[in-house]
């Protein structure tokens, strides 16, 4: 058995709590700028599909960050219907009557 020595106070006084939030934490712009620069690197590199995927995540985030979109309205439900129009007459290779 080794001979482990317990942490003194003063040792965990240097390690932040797990919950802090970053102070300088990159906006959401910044995120999708590194993540379409890392895709354009990973395509210069010869990696196509590399690049793909990467970009495809940045489009998700970019896509998931907008609010949804409000429902498509229903034409016609709830109105009154339309007059019916008068159907035309059939067309006949014959000339209109004068």
């Amino acid at each position: 058995m080794r001979n482990v020595t317990p942490m003194k106070r003063s040792d965990t006084d240097c390690i932040p709590p797990v919950n802090t939030p970053s102070p300088a934490a990159p906006s959401l712009e910044t995120i999708l700028a590194e993540l379409r620069r890392l895709a354009i690197g990973a395509l210069d590199g010869g990696h196509p599909v590399v690049a793909a995927r990467i970009a495809a995540v940045a489009d998700q985030v970019e896509a998931a960050a907008w609010p949804p979109r409000p429902p498509r309205p229903r034409y016609g439900a709830g109105r009154a219907a339309a007059p019916a129009e008068e159907t035309p007459p059939p067309i006949t290779g014959a000339p209109p009557p004068a």
